[in-house]
């Protein structure tokens, strides 16, 4: 018995198609579609929409049909990506302010500053640790640290 469904992560899309055209020969010359479905490891309702597909467009109907979908209702519009843009290039301003100038999420200009490749460089923090720390100093006993809470517990 050949298992469809473990191998189909390992195959490449020509070796599934060339799998799906052996099922829809086999299913020509006359075989049920559940012992079909059985040998290969394919639900027979997976195994009817190739056979339709395969009825209705020929074997183009048995190659993978992309995912993407057909429209994008949450997509920022193209007027306000321009305009973030164009702000961004006169006045080379962060997300927060201009999300504050256009009266926008700031998550709205983060995505399409992204979807442009636009990344700022973030400043350097701030250091308030000393040049040479404590435990790197040549005499010993120098240091100390003391846990107070065990002294509070009793």
């Amino acid at each position: 018995m050949f298992l469809y469904k473990k191998l189909y992560n390992k195959m490449n899309k020509e070796a599934r198609f060339n799998l799906r055209v052996k099922m829809i020969e086999e299913y020509n010359k006359g075989k049920n579609i559940s012992q079909i479905s059985r040998e290969y490891g394919v639900s027979r309702n997976t195994l009817r929409k190739w056979i339709k597909r395969y009825k209705e467009k020929g074997e183009e109907g048995l190659k993978e049909l992309s995912r993407k979908p057909h429209n994008s209702p949450n997509r920022t519009p193209k007027e306000i990506q321009e305009k973030i843009l164009e702000l961004y290039k006169k006045t080379n301003w962060g997300r927060k302010r201009i999300a504050l100038r256009l009266n926008l999420n700031e998550w709205t200009v983060r995505n399409v500053f992204r979807q442009n490749g636009i990344k700022k460089k973030r400043k350097e923090r701030k250091r308030f640790y000393p040049a040479s720390w404590s435990y790197e100093t040549k005499e010993p006993f120098t240091h100390a640290q003391v846990d107070t809470k065990d002294i509070l517990d009793k």
